[in-house]
């Protein structure tokens, strides 16, 4: 649909949905960066609900391997074993059954997930473990963290939510003139269309177009 409207819009002619791979590919480059944010947003969230489990299973006085454990079974029976966390749980709890070290567990999980927390996570436990220390004040330490960082998440979202809805539109005021101007004064704009300097200024317009949609979206995921 994006594709048939440039085609109509800034060109007129089918002949341009030759630009289509090209923009196929930017909107699925876009779009999916979108969804990993989503599915990191959401991975934080399902981890710090597991993060909290886990400390009530250690505060019960149980070992940090059979509260492992005991947080796998749990996301089983509530049927959340196929999530994101879930699925990592599964693996760490088949790593504890083959009596791979809990600090080497947590390690392949930062390894495999790639999340900064995690890796500070997996870190502070396998010092905890080498030192001997308290892991329930760790883990608890960590749940803490990554519920502030989701915090801040939350409010950063809400601020630049009303920032988002005006690139939006800003974007879409171009599409808006174009067909404005095509149904209001046809005559005078269609001398852009059907000859080589009106393909040459409107790739030139569609060029700065996708600059500033880049630009726009660059700033509000940085701020983001």
């Amino acid at each position: 649909m994006l594709s048939f409207a440039v085609a109509y819009v800034f060109y007129n002619s089918v002949l341009a949905l030759v630009l289509s791979p090209v923009i196929i590919y930017g909107w699925m480059r876009w779009w999916l960066g979108e969804r990993q944010k989503i599915r990191q947003r959401d991975f934080a969230e399902e981890l710090r609900v597991s993060l909290q489990s886990l400390t009530a299973a250690l505060e019960a006085g149980q070992a940090f391997e059979n509260a492992m454990l005991e947080v796998c079974r749990e996301k089983e029976r509530e049927g959340r074993d196929q999530s994101m966390v879930g699925k990592e749980f599964r693996i760490m709890a088949q790593e504890l059954s083959m009596n791979v070290p809990i600090e080497q567990v947590w390690s392949h999980f930062a390894g495999r997930c790639r999340q900064q927390d995690v890796r500070e996570m997996a870190m502070v436990i396998g010092a905890g473990k080498r030192t001997g220390g308290n892991l329930i004040h760790v883990m608890r330490r960590c749940m803490v963290q990554i519920a502030e960082k989701m915090e801040v998440h939350r409010q950063i979202d809400t601020v630049l939510s009303a920032r988002k809805l005006e690139l939006r539109l800003m974007l879409l005021m171009p599409f808006v003139i174009l067909l404005y101007l095509r149904v209001v004064f046809g005559n005078m704009i269609s001398l852009m269309y059907g000859n080589l300097t009106g393909v040459i200024v409107m790739t030139f317009c569609l060029g700065l177009y996708v600059a500033a949609g880049v630009l726009g979206y660059r700033i509000v995921r940085t701020a983001g």
